[in-house]
């Protein structure tokens, strides 16, 4: 009996271990080119005590059953070593649907799922409102150690071969 409270005290201790790194947020930037697909693009990016939350609505005229992304996450260290975390083309419906064996990638599509109103499931529909709601990186998600350095992540999307949406954020890991 006492093995199992002992076990269960130390997993307690190891998912409510804190954090000695925070994520901030310095650049988003947002645009959009098609307007015959993208009816409504808004987005905001706030500090508030010490998080950075980006909020995001999308709006699309049709109904978009494939669109394809392009995407890169760089990572520079505090001594100047620069590092690609990953460079990914994928079909966004295949990325939503299913479980990804980079955990980068799996800790970005539970994030963004938890913070999404509704559900990204394909296709997108038309004359729905996408809202990303007060979305953040929550440090409890990552390994217990991240290095301090700058991060820029890039994101085209593209519907019918047309690039129509470019993101880009660009942070920091602090300690």
């Amino acid at each position: 009996m006492s093995v199992y409270l002992w076990l269960l005290l130390i997993s307690i201790g190891v998912v409510s271990e804190e954090r000695n790194f925070k994520f901030i947020i310095d650049r988003l930037t947002v645009r959009h080119w098609e307007p015959e697909i993208v009816e409504e693009l808004n987005y905001s990016l706030i500090q508030l005590n010490n998080r950075s939350y980006i909020s995001a609505n999308l709006l699309l005229k049709r109904d978009i059953d494939k669109i394809v992304v392009n995407t890169t996450l760089d990572g520079c260290t505090m001594d100047n070593r620069k590092i690609r975390l990953f460079k990914l083309q994928t079909d966004v419906c295949i990325f939503l649907a299913n479980i990804h064996k980079n955990r980068l990638l799996n800790i970005f599509a539970k994030s963004l799922n938890k913070h999404t109103a509704g559900q990204l499931t394909c296709p997108l529909k038309g004359k729905f409102n996408y809202t990303l709601n007060n979305w953040y990186l929550d440090e409890l998600d990552f390994p217990t150690y991240v290095p301090a350095g700058t991060f820029q992540a890039n994101t085209e999307f593209f519907v019918d071969t047309k690039k129509t949406i470019y993101v880009m954020v660009r942070g920091r890991v602090l300690h």
